[in-house]
């Protein structure tokens, strides 16, 4: 007997093959983007801000999450402000004397009756207490599980407080946290974290001015606060959004040391990897590591990631975010030179900006030129940069340009020279390449426009004056990241933004969209 078949297929196998048709078409036109970053760059921020405008916004189990992340942030941001205002005195008691809080003279003041020392006194012991709570469930169960599962057998306890007892609790948590924050000596201890450069969360002192509102009974919060909270990514979560009938697939991978062995888990099948970098990193250190500059360890993933064997045909997109911030900093007189410095590992390389009309590979745009095509022409410290503006190249135009006229450069024509902004590869070693250059204008400052190249400066206006330093800034950490990229023919795509405006994420997500779009369209010969 043989074995025969038939050219005329079955219904069943007919459906199998129509679904199979279905699948692969499915499959084919879902883009999978990639999040990826240091921790606190902003990467969920800009995540939850995708979610809340182009699906449903945030669901119940969402601001249940957000309200015990919130509650706890609070709790551990002021042990840390209590915690460092002591070490900052102790390490240089003349320059931050307005720092300390003297316990044992307040301690013994309690003792003698003194009713503000025993409010000062108890309000730090509330404080430091409530450091165990983990507000899970708090207003919606009677019993407490934590921080296992009632069913393993895991570290499992029952809360046996009754809803009045927990009321009590959350309204002496939001008193003490409340008088806690405006005690002078805490808030000087705030301003100087930039400058002594201690890890604290951003946004904390929009959260600390609503204290007794948070740790309120029934409390949910709106969606500026899950916006504005801190809450850290474990492993690698996704969403599926729809817009203009195109689907994405969008993964948020955790940006702490800890959880960056789990990013190769999400690296097969990338359209596009969306690397979130802070700008006031460059004042900051790593919450897990002190020791460490935030941005030079951005600086040292985005090198990792850019020129990974996974994404050499991948395209990447570098997204500088809390420009707002950034600002803070600007005129909080954190010096870019904080962060690009030998001490952090850098070194001396030859200027990407030169004055060298002859040289090919360095871009000939001065700042003033970024600053002209940036703010277009209104420089204000009150103007963030356009939000979400999108500096990407045009590959055909870019065959065009050989090299960049002087003086009169065009709006296109400064876009392509951002993107090309880079040091020349072969005039460096790798690992030359793989370190970051140190900073050379130690001496700029915001404070110091009237000393500042001998006062050349002196003159200007306070806002013209604060946009010169962001620019100055801004254009040295664009380079720095651009300096990272070992592929020359490939560009990476800018934008500047602040992950808490809503126009802004949703403009960010139209213009990656577009981005994707137009390289479809430019491998298929249409574009």
């Amino acid at each position: 007997m043989g074995l025969c078949s038939s050219s005329v297929p079955t219904p069943e196998n007919q459906l199998i093959e129509d679904q199979m048709k279905k699948e692969t078409t499915n499959t084919e036109d879902v883009k999978k983007f990639l999040l990826l970053g240091a921790g606190s760059s902003g990467k969920s921020t800009i995540f939850r801000h995708w979610k809340l405008a182009l699906k449903d916004g945030f669901v119940d189990s969402d601001k249940i999450t957000a309200s015990r992340a919130i509650r706890q942030g609070c709790i551990v941001g002021m042990l840390i402000l209590l915690k460092k205002s002591q070490q900052l005195y102790e390490a240089n008691p003349a320059d931050n004397q307005s720092c300390w809080i003297d316990v044992e003279t307040y301690q013994d003041r309690k003792n003698h009756q003194d009713e503000y020392a025993t409010q000062l006194i108890t309000a730090i012991e509330i404080a430091v207490a409530a450091k165990e709570e983990k507000f899970e469930n708090f207003e919606h169960s009677s019993a407490n599980y934590a921080p296992g599962n009632k069913n393993d057998g895991n570290n499992y306890f029952v809360d046996n407080r009754t809803v009045d007892q927990k009321q009590t609790l959350l309204i002496q948590i939001g008193k003490a946290l409340s008088f806690l924050w405006k005690l002078p000596q805490l808030k000087q201890t705030f301003r100087k974290r930039k400058i002594y450069q201690y890890s604290f969360s951003e946004n904390m002192e929009y959260f600390f001015n609503k204290a007794e509102q948070i740790f309120s009974w029934g409390y949910v919060p709106s969606d500026e606060d899950i916006l504005k909270g801190r809450m850290r990514t474990t492993g690698v979560s996704y969403e599926t959004f729809k817009f203009n009938d195109i689907n994405f697939d969008i993964y948020d991978a955790g940006g702490q040391r800890s959880e960056r062995k789990k990013w190769i888990n999400a690296f097969v099948g990338v359209n596009a990897v969306l690397y979130v970098a802070a700008l006031d990193h460059y004042a900051t250190v790593l919450f897990e590591d002190e020791q460490t500059n935030a941005m030079i360890e951005s600086l040292n993933i985005f090198y990792e990631i850019l020129n990974s064997k996974w994404f050499l045909r991948t395209d990447v997109m570098l997204f500088l975010n809390k420009e707002d911030l950034f600002n803070e900093c600007i005129l909080d007189d954190a010096p870019l030179s904080s962060c690009f410095n030998a001490n952090n590992g850098c070194v001396f390389k030859p200027s990407s900006f030169s004055d060298d009309k002859n040289n090919k590979n360095q871009t000939h745009m001065s700042y003033a030129s970024y600053q002209k095509l940036i703010y277009n022409g209104n420089n204000t410290k009150n103007n963030e940069l356009s939000a979400g503006h999108a500096l990407h190249n045009h590959n055909d135009q870019i065959k065009k340009q050989e090299s960049l006229p002087s003086g009169s450069e065009t709006s296109e024509q400064m876009e392509i020279a951002l993107i090309n902004t880079h040091v020349k590869q072969d005039d460096l070693k790798k690992e030359n390449i793989e370190k970051c250059e140190i900073y050379p204008n130690t001496d700029l400052k915001y404070s110091t426009k009237r000393t500042y190249c001998n006062g050349a400066y002196a003159n200007m206006s306070d806002d013209d004056w604060f946009s010169f330093v962001k620019m100055e800034y801004l254009c040295f950490i664009i380079k720095e990241y651009q300096s990272k990229n070992l592929m020359p023919k490939r560009y990476l795509h800018v934008h500047i933004t602040t992950a808490t405006h809503k126009d802004a994420m949703t403009k960010l997500f139209m213009d990656v969209q577009t981005i994707i779009i137009k390289k479809n369209l430019t491998k298929g010969g249409i574009f």
